[in-house]
């Protein structure tokens, strides 16, 4: 199995506290890597990000998405199976190496996404619960793909990791956005609580930038749905009232 540990701190000091709470790996199993899209100059932002796609992402998004799918192919350009791919604020709940988990019970094309299931966003996904070497694991059913969010932990194997980077081929969309990506491919979802992650309750410009921008992004998400409702209420109560009412007349 390949690892990848998405990281775009300079400092270091993020990777040092990932290997500290997660013992049960070393730096040198890992490939490192990570896109900064804070970095990336305003033409490259605009056509990633803003031209194809609706609602824009932020540069922490972007950097993302662009991360991840860096990640996943170098996982193809490697004869393995399976990728492991984390992202350096998750800690882990159990002491697991996923050396001897059966992942070919899981059968082709899926993503195992390892964390998220008990936080608010994905509170709604409902499937079939099963056992999986000693971890519950729930097979997410088609119809609630459209709750779940987080690329802080997941497996996948090689069609699966085909898949993400063609959904993001012609624009970027958020690395997390399961749902879009469940309209367009069958790729079965698999989630458990395995990692521990910042619920958005909790998220601030300390412990994710990315979250911290998204909470942005959901203030103007209301702010346009206010608006909007606005716009629809006076329009209807006007229309409503049109027959009963005249015009001006000199």
């Amino acid at each position: 199995m390949e690892k990848y540990l998405i990281s775009v701190d300079s400092s270091g000091e993020r990777l040092t506290n990932f290997f500290i709470k997660n013992k049960q790996f070393s730096r040198d199993e890992f490939k490192i890597l990570g896109v900064d899209g804070r970095k990336l100059n305003p033409i490259e932002y605009y056509n990633l990000a803003i031209r194809k796609t609706f609602p824009p992402l932020s540069p922490s998004e972007l950097g993302c998405t662009l991360s991840h799918i860096k990640a996943l192919k170098q996982f193809l350009e490697s004869n393995q199976k399976y990728a492991l791919v984390l992202e350096d604020d998750v800690i882990f709940k159990k002491n697991i190496t996923f050396s001897g988990v059966d992942l070919g019970s899981l059968n082709s094309n899926f993503i195992f996404l390892l964390g998220g299931i008990r936080l608010t966003l994905c509170k709604n996904v409902r499937g079939t619960n099963f056992i999986l070497n000693n971890s519950n694991v729930l097979k997410v059913n088609q119809n609630f793909r459209r709750f779940l969010y987080y690329t802080m932990g997941y497996i996948v194997d090689r069609e699966a990791a085909i898949n993400i980077i063609s959904y993001h081929r012609d624009s970027c969309k958020k690395a997390d956005d399961w749902a879009g990506f469940s309209e367009v491919y069958s790729t079965q979802f698999y989630i458990a609580d395995i990692l521990d992650h910042p619920d958005i309750e909790d998220i601030n410009s300390n412990n994710s930038s990315i979250g911290s921008e998204r909470l942005h992004h959901f203030f103007y998400v209301r702010l346009a749905f206010n608006l909007l409702t606005k716009i629809v209420r006076r329009r209807m109560s006007s229309i409503i009232a049109l027959p009963f009412y005249k015009k001006f007349e000199e």
